[in-house]
């Protein structure tokens, strides 16, 4: 009789650890002025739909005024959905609600990809928002300009509804809201004994601290299908940092292994 492979073992016990963790939900994207009710409804509040010279995502809900917000109330309750903004200059804030309630936007309640910039406009440099105080923020000087978007993601269990508010600034714009479905959706992140991750989930980089007592220890991650896409040895560091920004967004296991220790946690690249 046949043995199974190694390597299908490893995959089918990578599965079953995975599997109670993730909901295999369809991802969706929908802009705001094509919302149907299929996915959510919104409501609208002081902006206007505009047309300001980014053809790929044109038109755009424009908000420029302070207090002009708009509320989209998802039919089923969603994990890190995200929000498509554009145009945010270092002028702009945004102030967000999640279900009804104040959410501060920091590294660890939330998310950004990288900026996509707008076909022919300009967009210097390879920021386009970061978060500050709570707020989503523009990066750009507002004499620079800033034609480009990207989906900043409310890092968050069972987001009924999503707030945006225009605090301050000359403008900017919303084209959508979205989530990625098995890659974001229904992910819980369980910390565990040996070692802590920060940020988690994360965007291309992310810190390692192993509680070991300065033992010497190696790290590994490893991907759904079983691949190493990362390994390296340690002599006792109390913290090490990691740089994968090649490897693509998903859920991963990390492990730490020292002498008979082999500790495993759960850790998501956006």
């Amino acid at each position: 009789t046949n043995r199974p492979s190694l390597m299908r073992y490893f995959t089918l016990a990578l599965i079953s650890i995975l599997c109670p963790f993730l909901s295999f939900g369809q991802d969706f994207y929908v802009p705001l002025d094509q919302i149907d009710g299929t996915h959510a409804t919104i409501e609208l509040g002081g902006g206007s739909f505009q047309s300001f010279g980014c053809g790929e995502i044109d038109p755009t809900y424009w908000l420029n005024g302070t207090g002009e917000q708009f509320t989209v109330t998802f039919n089923e309750p969603q994990t890190n959905p995200y929000i498509r903004v554009w145009g945010m200059n270092d002028d702009d804030w945004a102030s967000v609600q999640v279900n009804g309630v104040d959410f501060s936007m920091n590294d660890e309640t939330g998310s950004y990809n990288e900026k996509i910039v707008c076909a022919g406009q300009p967009s210097p440099g390879p920021n386009g928002v970061w978060f500050e105080d709570g707020f989503i923020k523009g990066f750009n000087d507002n004499s620079a300009g800033n034609y480009s978007y990207q989906d900043v993601t409310v890092i968050a269990d069972n987001v009924t509804s999503i707030r945006i508010y225009h605090e301050q600034g000359a403008g900017w714009g919303v084209d959508g809201i979205g989530n990625n479905g098995p890659t974001s959706d229904g992910i819980e992140i369980i910390d565990q004994k040996g070692f802590s991750v920060y940020p988690n989930p994360f965007q291309g980089e992310f810190y390692v601290s192993p509680e070991l007592n300065g033992q010497a220890f190696s790290l590994v991650l490893i991907d759904i299908l079983g691949k190493v896409v990362f390994q390296k040895s340690y002599l006792g560091e109390e913290r090490v940092f990691i740089s994968v920004p090649e490897i693509p967004s998903g859920v991963y296991l990390l492990q730490l292994r020292s002498g008979n220790v082999l500790e495993t946690k759960r850790i998501v690249k956006r």
